[in-house]
């Protein structure tokens, strides 16, 4: 729980306890003016012993078992009306010491004491006690949350090194077919492959979103990528981009084209004798110019296009070839777990027809930060 929303919230419930009962005293019989600074005394008190029992708690006890937790604000909240009614009970004999007040006569004030001492503390410990359980919730649901978010970043982390072996096993064998015929091709791949590992091991960016990178980023890993590639298929296999020129500094999930392109090749290119061409195609939904007119946020779509052997439709797609299957689930987990949490719409489909295949990826328009502010 944030500090600032903390203290917000105590501010709030125990404004709502000093009005139910200074509320209450006003309904049964007239309020003096003596009692509402009684009723401050007890419940200021017992408040901020409650924002001492909150910092021992994150000091001392925090991280420890449920149990304990709660035995711990148990006895706080027991505590804390003892502070509260101890408070009270010393205004009201400095008050009547004063003569602000009828002092309390001798003769019966542990009894008057004892009357005063047991009923307010009874309040003072129930509310306190409804402060500390609804504290300890919000804590544990943060705790829960903050669970699921480095569950989450760790499957991302292993959804994008599934990337590797497989693509780092081709380069290599590519590269050792190469090494004696032509050096200097070998060596230059080697840099292309150490540049590209550099950069799924080793990438983060500016903005605080290390699993997002640029368009301009990635469409660079990816022609890296594509040389490595032609080692193997020479002239059959060829490469276009049609990007504008404000897509550019987009943000996209890291490796996520790279995965589709290598899915094109994999599946297209490398089944075709004749070769193809494999074609990325960005567009922004709307474009820039519509986008600041209608203060809409926007989206932008990616395609990448090869021609296949055969028009299988989708779902034999998914089930004849676990490949293609586990870099499809692969792309829909990461999309999921980026986007899905801030209520983003993303989406991927693969579509096949007339022997092309078309990999569509929409995803919501964010901006590097020096193009943030256009949308």
């Amino acid at each position: 729980m944030q500090s600032n929303y903390f203290y917000w919230l105590q501010l709030l419930f125990w404004s709502i306890v000093f009005t139910l009962i200074t509320g209450t005293i006003l309904l049964g019989r007239s309020l003096g003016e003596y009692e509402i600074y009684l009723a401050i005394s007890l419940i200021g008190t017992t408040a901020l012993y409650s924002c001492l029992s909150r910092h021992l708690y994150k000091k001392w006890i925090k991280g420890h078992s449920l149990g304990k937790e709660i035995a711990y604000f148990t006895l706080q909240s027991l505590m804390g009306g003892v502070a509260g009614v101890s408070a009270m009970i010393t205004v009201v004999l400095l008050l009547g010491l004063w003569g602000f007040i009828p002092a309390v006569p001798r003769e019966i004030m542990p009894q008057a004491l004892s009357s005063m001492f047991w009923g307010n503390w009874l309040n003072m410990m129930s509310a306190s006690l409804f402060w500390s359980i609804g504290y300890l919730l919000v804590v544990k649901v943060r705790q829960i949350y903050e669970v699921k978010e480095a569950l989450a970043s760790s499957q991302l982390d292993v959804l994008s090194q599934q990337l590797n072996p497989h693509f780092l096993f081709n380069t290599l064998n590519n590269i050792r077919a190469v090494i004696l015929e032509d050096p200097e091709k070998a060596r230059n791949a080697l840099t292309q492959l150490s540049e590209m590992l550099r950069y799924t091991l080793n990438h983060q960016d500016g903005f605080n979103k290390p699993d997002k990178v640029s368009l301009s980023e990635e469409l660079n890993i990816t022609h890296e990528y594509i040389s490595l590639c032609e080692i193997q298929f020479e002239q059959r296999l060829q490469f276009e981009v049609n990007v504008p020129e404000a897509a550019k500094t987009a943000l996209i999930p890291k490796m996520l084209l790279q995965l589709c392109i290598e899915n094109a090749i994999k599946h297209g290119i490398a089944k075709l004798p004749e070769g193809g061409i494999v074609s990325v195609v960005v567009r922004l939904q709307p474009s820039i110019d519509e986008a600041l007119q209608n203060d809409n946020p926007g989206s932008i779509c990616i395609e990448v296009i090869n021609p296949v052997t055969t028009t299988p439709t989708y779902e034999r797609l998914q089930t004849n070839e676990s490949n293609t299957k586990l870099g499809i689930k692969n792309i829909q987990k990461r999309l999921k777990l980026l986007y899905n949490k801030s209520k983003q719409v993303a989406s991927f489909t693969l579509n096949i027809e007339q022997n092309t295949a078309r990999a569509t990826i929409l995803l919501p328009l964010e901006f590097a930060e020096e193009k943030g502010n256009r949308i």
